[in-house]
This record gives C-alpha cells, sequence and structure tokens, in this order.
C-alpha cells in the first residue's frame, strides 16, 4: 500500500481511482484488454490563447477547474484499497462477490499500441533473471504481536508458493494474517495475483475456473474459503489448483497469445505491480525517508498513481516519449511511466536514502514485470543533484513531459530550473506544484531575458488524495514550452 507507513499529519490513504477523472474504454472482464490506438487531444489546445494576446504576452494562468463528480451508480474500484480491508467479512456468496468485483479493470488510456511482451517468454533464461524481494521476506512478518497463524495449531513459518506466469518461477508467501490494521496482507496479495490473471492474462474458460463471474465454485472461493475457517491445506490446494491453469496455459500457448493481444498494460494491474514493488521495498524502510529538514529543498513527499495517471494523459505522454522527474523521491513516477506508458523514463534524486531505494524498486520492478511477461520502458536513475549535471540536462533536452515537484523548493532552486527550462525542446511541458510564470506576466522590454516568456501555462485542479502530504486538494500546473509570444514580441519591437 503506497505511502501508507510515512506516518505524514494529515495522512489520506490511498486515493480511490473514481476521484481522478479521466477518460477510459470500456472493457469486459476475462478477456484480453485492446487499447484504443486513437490520441487524446492536446491539452495545450484547449488552453491556447487569442492570437491578439499570444503575440504580445505569455499565457496568462488559465484555470480548468474541473466539475464536482457526480455519484456513479457503480463506484469505480479502488485498487489500493485491498491491501488495507479485512479478509473476515462475513462468508456469504454476496460477500465474495463484492469481494471479487473490487479488482475489476478500470480501463485503458488512449495510448499508441506497443509490444509488451518481455523477451525470452516461457524460457530457464528468464527465469533466470527474475531477482525479486519474495513476499515470506517482506516487512515483519516473523513477529508475534503483529502476525498471526491462519490455524490455531499452525505456526507463523507455514509457507506456499505461486508460480510465475512467464516462466518456472514462483514466489513463496507466508500464510499468515496480520493482527494490525494496515499491515501486509499476503493472503490478500494471493487473491489478488489470482484477480489479475483472470482478469487480463488467461482464456475465458481459465478464467471462469480461477474467478468465476457470479463467485460460483472456483479457485479463489475456495482459496478464501479455506482461509476464513483457517484451512491451511484447504488454501495450499487451491493455490496448487491455480499453478496447474497457469502452467497449462502457459504450455498451450495461450499465455503468450494473450499477451501479444494487449497493446498496452493494464492500468489496474500496473497499480497493482507498482504496489507489489513499493510494500517490499520502501515501506520497511519508510522511517528513513523522514530524516530530511523540514520545509528545505529536500522534503519528502509524493505524487499519488491515479494522479499520475491524469497527468500521463493530460500531457498525451506515449510509449515513444521521454519522461523526466527532477526530484524524483523513491522513483514511484519515473518506474510508472515506464511501466503504465511503456516510455523511457529518467528520475533525478538528491537525497542518499531516496535515491538508494529507488535503485532497488527499479530492480524488483524490473523482474516483477517478467513474472507476468511484460516488458517496461527504459528506466534511467540519477543519484545526485539536476543542478549542472551534464546527463541530466542531456536528458531534459529531449524530455516531452518534464515533472518538477517544487512544491517545497526555494526561490534560488526554482530560478534554477527556469534557466535549463530555456534548453527544452518546444511543446515540451513542465508538470509543477507551484507555477513558474508569475500572475499577469507580461513580456516587456525589462524582462525580455525571462525564462519565463517562454512558457504558456495552465492551471488545473487535482482532489483529495493525489498527493501523500494532504489530505485535501488543491492546483496544479502544466507549463507548455512556446517561444511565439516572445518571438512575436520581438519582431513587433525591432530587437
Amino acid at each position: 500500500m503506497f505511502f501508507s507507513h510515512l506516518g505524514k499529519k494529515n495522512g489520506t490513504p490511498t486515493p480511490k481511482t473514481s476521484d481522478v477523472k479521466r477518460k477510459v474504454t470500456k472493457v469486459k472482464t476475462r478477456k484480453p484488454i485492446v487499447a484504443s490506438v486513437s490520441k487524446s487531444p492536446s491539452p495545450t489546445k484547449r488552453a491556447s490563447l487569442s492570437a491578439t494576446k499570444a503575440a504580445a504576452t505569455t499565457a496568462p494562468v488559465s484555470s480548468s477547474k474541473p466539475a464536482t463528480p457526480r455519484k456513479s451508480r457503480r463506484k469505480t474500484p479502488n485498487i489500493y484499497q485491498l491491501s488495507k480491508s479485512s479478509l473476515s467479512e462475513v462468508d456469504t456468496e454476496e460477500s465474495e462477490r463484492d469481494v471479487s468485483s473490487s479488482l475489476s479493470t478500470p480501463g485503458l488510456y488512449e495510448l499508441v499500441p506497443r509490444d509488451i511482451v518481455c523477451a525470452d517468454f516461457g524460457s530457464d533464461k528468464l527465469a533466470a533473471s527474475i531477482h525479486i524481494t519474495n513476499a515470506s521476506e517482506s516487512g515483519n512478518l516473523s513477529m508475534t504481536d503483529i502476525y498471526e497463524a491462519v490455524s490455531s495449531d499452525k505456526s507463523l513459518s507455514d509457507r506456499a508458493s505461486v508460480t510465475a506466469l512467464s516462466c518456472d518461477f514462483a514466489e513463496e508467501y507466508s500464510l499468515i494474517k496480520p493482527k494490525v490494521p494496515g499491515e501486509f496482507e499476503p493472503v490478500r496479495e494471493i487473491l489478488s495475483v489470482m484477480e489479475m490473471t483472470a482478469l487480463h492474462f488467461v482464456d475465458q474458460e481459465a478464467a471462469e475456473e480461477i474467478k468465476h463471474p457470479v463467485m460460483d465454485d472456483c479457485i479463489m472461493r475456495r482459496f478464501r474459503r479455506a482461509y476464513e475457517g483457517g484451512d491451511l491445506e484447504g488454501m495450499k490446494t487451491s493455490m496448487k489448483e491455480f499453478d496447474v491453469v497457469v502452467k497449462k496455459q502457459r504450455t498451450e500457448g495461450a499465455l503468450l497469445a494473450n499477451l501479444k493481444k494487449l497493446t498496452a498494460v493494464p492500468q489496474d494491474f500496473a497499480y497493482f505491480l507498482l504496489n507489489q514493488v513499493y510494500s517490499r521495498i520502501v515501506s520497511p524502510e519508510s522511517k528513513s525517508l523522514r530524516d530530511y529538514k523540514a520545509f528545505s529543498n529536500n522534503v519528502y513527499g509524493e505524487l499519488m498513481p491515479p494522479f499520475m495517471s491524469t497527468v500521463f494523459q493530460k500531457t498525451d505522454l506515449q510509449p515513444d516519449s521521454v519522461f523526466v522527474d527532477l526530484g524524483s523521491g523513491v522513483g514511484n513516477c519515473t518506474l510508472q511511466a515506464a511501466l503504465e506508458v511503456g516510455c523511457e523514463s529518467w528520475g533525478c534524486e538528491v537525497m542518499t536514502n531516496a535515491s538508494s531505494l529507488a535503485e532497488k524498486q527499479k530492480i524488483e520492478l524490473y523482474s516483477r514485470a517478467k513474472m507476468f511477461g511484460i516488458k517496461t520502458g527504459d528506466v534511467h536513475l540519477v543519484a545526485s543533484s539536476f543542478v549542472h549535471n551534464d546527463e541530466v540536462h542531456s536528458a531534459i533536452s529531449r524530455a516531452d513531459v518534464l515533472l518538477v515537484n517544487n512544491y517545497a523548493f526555494d526561490g534560488t532552486l526554482n530560478a534554477h530550473l527556469l534557466d535549463m527550462f530555456l534548453d527544452l525542446k518546444e511543446g515540451c511541458k513542465i508538470v509543477s506544484l507551484k507555477s513558474f510564470v508569475p500572475v499577469g506576466h507580461v513580456i516587456s522590454e525589462h524582462n525580455i531575458e525571462s525564462p519565463v516568456n517562454i512558457l504558456k501555462v495552465q492551471k488545473l485542479d487535482f482532489y483529495s488524495g493525489s498527493v501523500s502530504w494532504t489530505a485535501a486538494g488543491g492546483t496544479y500546473y502544466i507549463s507548455t514550452v512556446d517561444r511565439s509570444a516572445i518571438k512575436a514580441f520581438l519582431s513587433k519591437g525591432g530587437y
């Protein structure tokens, strides 16, 4: 569960995906999902100014405040909340249906189709390249004050494995349950692995063996019943049944065929995989992220995945784009862009603890994506300051989308950033939490050399739960590099 262990004041649970407005394509479950080929219209076109104003000024901050979301008859599923919800609900068919449906797919963005299948699918070479932190090694699973055995006559050492979809590799899980709310739930994650497999990667017949549409007799139902009844052997039997289905689908070529039909990584699966990575790498080390001076350039805070998905859409980030995050923290946004969009993705972080965790998350993500047969975009992480950094400078000069979480940056650092923006290519979009263009800014002979003259900025709102440091909503900005206004001013003035 993202950021639930950071212990920030006014912290918020992971946001519901229904809180973030986005364009989606309706899909049916249990069948391979194919993303639409058409592109979203460019946000800059929607925010363009009249030709008269554009000739003399940079664009003033324009507001694009979304309407208050209407209540939907059918709630969009909250993927993150699954890791926090309890598995001890009353065991009825209705509760089974509620739990199983909570992972239904929210849809896909309109991305240019890409090949998402990793190299060496199904081979021993692929299995040998996978290096993960097993679920049985995560956190404090051996602590009796936090966890208890599934059955009263068993110990915390009971374990079982779940096979990878892509090759003969398996992840080991401790079959235990937490006493403390918010702790990692191995059984919940096993159910989620089964759910993702049924939704996206196997044929319909196999999907219904794993998760029946109305939760009639199926593997997930039997596994859940065994868990709630304290039947450890029954749980292991259901896990073996799942493995048999997966291996049969792999051997018969159905898994690879279904992966090839996918032209984008399903968004709910991307969130699930990112959560797996975070819970193993960052959550156990979250205390180290608090050891930074408050109100400094190094204050730690994160942008939540559903918010970043909205950013990807509004900036029209595509598989052939270059994404750069300056001040990337533990790498969440950088990794999300590489996984969800499949683009070349860069992150730069000066804080030692955060950059170290980012590198570990990168390795974990690569391996976990391979377990499902997924290929990500290339990830490049730079563990240093982005000021006067040649490697970062080279990356941002090619960037299509530049993310700068400048919420706590001081004036000096923001000034450095503005100087760096001069080397951005035309049309590059800069996403920030504070505007780089002062309200009412007008190009004049007194500020003719100011870097802000090349920016057109749009003001937008984000909803509650979009950032880790506050439960409230707020504003963010998308600035587009557009040199037409300053060129027009220079031409008009005869400079």
